[in-house]
């Protein structure tokens, strides 16, 4: 654990290796090596050891967030959302768990979920920038945008730490 938080991937999926050889059934350590391996562009192998995992503890919540995440980057949005929803139910209180869920429910076209899935994510980490930022632009492109409230969200998430959006601004303060 202390390799993957300083970033040092490689060695972290080593480690998990040497766990997993111990115990090759471990469904954390399964999917701690998957969050690795991601990190280490290999989506491939993390979906491999991810379904290794679901199938020891098919209500694994880290591994069943992972796998909606993965499903999520590689734009298999029913997937994604299969998978994020039941990691919602099997643990209700993760924010990041919420947003990765509104982003697919979002793609999917079903803004007003997802508005809720952002909301959710908000009650558990008021500060939770990316959450606030997602909110920003479902407001700022639902018709009618409901600019203020996007500008809210916006500001708390550059606040947070979020990068800009050049385009989010162009539509939450437009040219005179």
């Amino acid at each position: 654990q202390a390799s993957f938080a300083a970033r040092r991937y490689a060695e972290a999926e080593q480690k998990y290796k040497d766990v997993l050889r111990i115990d090759s059934t471990t469904p954390g350590a399964l999917a701690y090596l998957a969050a690795a391996q991601m990190e280490l562009n290999r989506p491939e192998d993390a979906e491999a050891n991810l379904r290794k995992a679901i199938a020891e503890e098919p209500d694994h919540p880290f591994s069943l967030a992972m796998l909606g995440y993965l499903a999520l980057v590689r734009e298999k949005y029913q997937n994604a959302f299969e998978f994020l929803s039941h990691a919602a139910q099997v643990d209700p209180k993760n924010p990041n768990v919420q947003n990765n869920l509104g982003i697919t429910l979002s793609k999917l076209g079903q803004r007003g979920p997802a508005e809720i899935a952002f909301r959710k994510a908000l009650q558990m980490y008021p500060d939770f920038e990316d959450a606030h930022f997602n909110l920003a632009a479902i407001y700022a492109h639902q018709q009618p945008p409901f600019l203020e409230l996007a500008r809210f969200h916006y500001n708390k998430a550059i606040v947070g730490g979020h990068a800009k959006d050049p385009n989010l601004e162009k539509i939450l303060n437009p040219a005179p």
